[in-house]
C-alpha cells in the first residue's frame, strides 16, 4: 500500500463524517480518484438533487456536460461497492431524467444508520 492511498482511504472516512452520513465505514472501500471526488461532492450536497450537467462538470471539468456514460458508469461502480443491494440503492439514488442525489442518512444513538429516515 503507498502512502497515497493510506491518505486517500482515511480521506473516504473523514468525508463521510464531515457530510454527516456514513456508507460502510465499517469496512475499507478502495476507490479510485474520480469515484472519490463524485461520492465527495454527492455527499456535499446530501438529500439535494443533482443534474447530470452539474455532477460531470463538477468532478470531470467545466468542459463536460453531456457525457451521461460516464456518470452511469461511476455511479454504477460506486453502488457496487458501496450498496448492500445495487440493484436497490439506499445512499446512491437516481432521480429519473434529472440526476442523482446521496440520501439524507440520520445515526441513531446506537450508531445505526437510517438512509432517507428522520429520527425523532
Amino acid at each position: 500500500m503507498t502512502d497515497q492511498t493510506s491518505l486517500f482511504e482515511s480521506g473516504i472516512s473523514n468525508s463521510i463524517r464531515c457530510a454527516g452520513s456514513y456508507a460502510r465505514i465499517r469496512v475499507l472501500v478502495r476507490l479510485t480518484p474520480t469515484e472519490f471526488d463524485l461520492l465527495h461532492y454527492l455527499m456535499v450536497y446530501a438529500g439535494l438533487q443533482m443534474t447530470h450537467a452539474r455532477l460531470l462538470r463538477a468532478v470531470w471539468g467545466l468542459e463536460y456536460g453531456g457525457e451521461l456514460e460516464y456518470l452511469r458508469t461511476y455511479v454504477r461502480q460506486l453502488r457496487k461497492k458501496l450498496e448492500d443491494d445495487p440493484a436497490e440503492p439506499k445512499y446512491l439514488l437516481t432521480d429519473a431524467h434529472y440526476g442523482y442525489r446521496f440520501a439524507e442518512v440520520t445515526v441513531d444513538r446506537k450508531g445505526e444508520n437510517h438512509p432517507g429516515r428522520r429520527l425523532d
